[in-house]
């Protein structure tokens, strides 16, 4: 046995009912998973079929297995299979290398619907493994049509620090930007650990267009104070960091933008945190809002010389129970928001900020702004 199965489920729907000995009762709708078939991925004695990334799609899925004892060529070989809504395998590209790595992927989305795949390698000294040992902080990138299967793009590249957790991957006018958690240094190889977060320390960025490397830049705490900007004269007191729930990304004229609330441990941090890039690579600026629960949006002016940061602050006219999650209004008939609004100018590179709030009226609470 491999320890890993392939396994088909069907959404659908669950009915709920009950009646109470008073005679009243309750009646609820809840969306539930369905386990049609589950197979072993193992194909002859001896094989490992381990999965390393999945993408599940209506009717079918996607995913990447990490192999041992199948290919006879001495490479560290990955295999990626697309298979229909039955498990059967329609489609399927070996991904195999000279060096030892581990390959990790995330999907693309180019239309509503259709997706790309990238695929990041991340090199490993394996004492038992015959395979050359890369660098640590190589990594090799592939971008697959994710219909296909075919390579669009494949290159090997340096960047600063190894040890590299890519967590996002976006597509914007042609180029791809990767971005995630990176290590102290750039020495340090992957491993089958469990990562520890005082490891990644740091964060790394890397775009490449027409399949050539146009950056690669660290980004590291001391870069985050000397980018910082607080906004309203405020002493924010939380981790600033790039570990955010609600995330927001965009790329404008080159420059990366990430943007969310600071979210450690499950928990909310105080902290709403707008960072952008600059065309380079390099940390701009680091823009940080005091918020218990708030939500920030961001759209642009026509010429996108001007980025507005809309920000939504849950908290001053609800409840919330951090326990639970729930958020229940205080006054009024229904959820309202505290809005208020960074201005920043892309090419000045200037913040400035304006509140909304009034006793009249607020923002009905909803979970996407346009």
């Amino acid at each position: 046995m491999t320890g890993f199965k392939l396994a088909v489920s069907k959404i659908g729907l669950k009915l709920n009912a009950s009646v109470g000995k008073t005679g009243g009762g309750f009646c609820s709708e809840d969306a539930t998973v369905y386990k049609v078939s589950a197979v072993d991925m193992k194909e002859a004695k001896g094989q490992m079929w381990i999965p390393m990334f999945n993408h599940p799609l209506p009717n079918q899925g996607n995913v990447l297995f990490n192999t041992a004892n199948v290919n006879t060529e001495g490479k560290t070989h990955n295999v990626f299979r697309k298979f229909d809504e039955n498990g059967t395998i329609l489609k399927e590209k070996a991904l195999t290398f000279d060096y030892q790595c581990l390959v990790y992927g995330k999907e693309i989305e180019i239309t509503p619907g259709k997706y790309d795949y990238v695929f990041l390698t991340r090199t490993i000294d394996y004492k038992k493994s015959p395979l050359k040992v890369a660098p640590a902080n190589q990594y090799e990138y592939i971008r697959l049509d994710g219909d296909t299967y075919e390579t669009k793009e494949q290159l090997i590249f340096t960047a600063p620090n190894s040890q590299w957790l890519v967590s996002q991957v976006v597509e914007k006018d042609g180029a791809v930007y990767l971005f995630g958690e990176a290590g102290k240094g750039n020495n340090i190889h992957a491993d089958f650990t469990v990562p520890k977060a005082s490891d990644y320390p740091n964060v790394q960025i890397a775009k490449i267009e027409a399949g050539k490397l146009v950056y690669a830049k660290c980004i590291t705490p001391k870069d985050i104070q000397s980018a910082l900007v607080n906004i309203n004269g405020e002493s924010v007191k939380a981790d600033l960091c790039f570990k955010v729930a609600d995330l927001q990304m965009a790329v404008v004229n080159g420059k990366f933008i990430y943007s969310g609330q600071i979210y450690i441990n499950g928990l909310r941090e105080n902290a709403l945190i707008n960072a952008i890039f600059d065309e380079k690579g390099n940390l701009d600026k680091y823009i940080v809002k005091e918020a218990e629960y708030s939500k920030g949006y961001f759209t642009f002016s026509k010429d996108k010389n001007t980025m507005f940061w809309i920000i939504q602050d849950v908290t001053e006219y609800n409840k919330w129970d951090k326990k639970f999650g729930t958020v229940t209004p205080k006054d009024s008939k229904q959820i309202i928001t505290a809005p208020s609004v960074v201005t920043y100018d892309l090419g000045a590179k200037t913040a400035k900020y304006e509140s909304l709030k009034n006793d009249t009226w607020g923002l009905k609470f909803s979970d996407t702004f346009y």
